[in-house]
């Protein structure tokens, strides 16, 4: 089924997926998922690492780069990291420069602007930028590769991951209402209609965070909870696209 949204669903933030990147946040080690699928660290030198399942299959892969995109199309590499064996490793810049910055949003709503009853964002005036991507490049350097990690919980329920650079601590809590209109694919029976409940429990601290969202699968009657979390993740997989 494709989905239009009455309210834009989105982060303007983010132009093209290349990749989703989880972070644990750690100053010694990593984080492992049961039988190794993955381990990704960041440690206080902001040293990012990734072990990729199956990397036998991307042999063409020399490293990764953190991409930023902004308006009219500008493009920068962030950070780059060699590949070693089966994953990378990628320094991230310690102070991201400003100019990388763009609005911070979440279901199309500006955190620091949008004004909502059920919504609460403890500081209007933080700045920063979300990024997802990492992209696999041959010797060549053109990307090749996307690497998309993300968690897949007993029930099926799918966890995006993405991080974010702010310039100061923000927390952002409470929930909004979105209604989005299916145009639905052959043999769809679903609902005409979604209602979706976002709901916020995101720590941001100043520097770089990681976070992720999820959505239920939908009813009969077309509601769906999608759960906006800083909270930790485990059993991940990281595979390439």
């Amino acid at each position: 089924m494709k989905i239009i949204l009455k309210m834009p669903l989105c982060f303007t933030a983010i132009t093209t997926l290349c990749v989703i990147v989880l972070i644990f946040f750690t100053t010694t080690s990593c984080n492992k998922s049961d039988g190794d699928e993955l381990c990704f660290c960041i440690n206080i030198d902001e040293n990012v690492c990734g072990k990729v399942e199956n990397a036998s299959k991307f042999s063409n892969v020399v490293g990764v780069n953190l991409i930023w995109y902004g308006s009219d199309n500008k493009y920068s590499v962030i950070a780059h990291g060699d590949r070693k064996d089966d994953g990378f490793t990628i320094t991230l810049p310690e102070i991201l420069d400003p100019i990388y910055f763009n609005t911070l949003e979440l279901e199309g709503r500006r955190i620091n602007t949008t004004k909502s009853s059920t919504m609460t964002v403890s500081n209007l005036n933080v700045k920063g930028s979300t990024f997802s991507m990492f992209c696999g490049v041959n010797k060549e350097g053109n990307e090749v590769i996307s690497f998309m990690p993300t968690a897949i919980e007993k029930d099926g329920t799918v966890k995006n991951i993405f991080f974010t650079y702010v310039d100061a601590d923000v927390i952002i809590s409470g929930y909004v209402v979105n209604v989005a209109t299916v145009i639905p694919l052959p043999n769809y029976k679903g609902p005409d209609e979604l209602t979706i409940t976002a709901i916020f429990s995101i720590e941001w601290k100043k520097g770089w965070n990681i976070w992720w969202f999820s959505d239920t699968k939908p009813t009969k009657e077309g509601a769906v909870t999608r759960k906006y979390s800083t909270n930790p993740i485990s059993k991940l997989k990281w595979r390439g696209k």
